[in-house]
């Protein structure tokens, strides 16, 4: 995607997956930088689910308009949680499962949300950075982890 980091693409696709990592912010301001996962991300689309230093996160979705753009769709605006460890420094863990149409968001182990949405039924996995037009980012992750969906 134009204007984002892609640090880690999985080489396989998947459906229903619990996927985990921690993520720490070190340089930026912290108005703009923001870093998450895409998952079931696809040419055509996917999710995506962001935290940023302010202790704020999003969901949303990326689909493409008649001019083969990316478009943002918000499901869940920009939200504070009490959760999230906000400021620079702070290591925080942001786990997704998708479960069918129903997706669980954690934030540092709290139940943060849950929805059912039924665009994306597969993709890869990504792990994201998106700068907002800094020059200068830094953010460090760690402990990716990808489990399958216990049922």
């Amino acid at each position: 995607r134009e204007n984002a980091y892609y640090v880690l693409k999985s080489s396989g696709v998947f459906d229903d997956f619990d996927a985990g990592i921690n993520i720490k912010f070190t340089d930026g301001d912290q108005k703009l930088v923001m870093a998450g996962l895409y998952p079931r991300f696809t040419e055509t689309g996917g999710y995506g689910v962001y935290i940023s230093p302010l202790g704020s996160y999003v969901i949303g979705y990326f689909t493409k308009d008649k001019n083969n753009e990316w478009v943002w769709g918000t499901l869940m605006d920009w939200t504070n949680h009490s959760a999230i460890r906000a400021g620079m420094h702070e290591s925080n863990h942001l786990r997704v499962i998708c479960d069918g149409e129903r997706f669980r968001v954690y934030l540092n182990g709290v139940l943060a949300a849950s929805f059912k949405d039924s665009r994306f039924k597969l993709g890869k996995l990504y792990v994201v950075a998106e700068p907002n037009g800094q020059t200068d980012l830094g953010i460090a992750f760690s402990d990716l982890q990808l489990r399958e969906v216990l049922r």
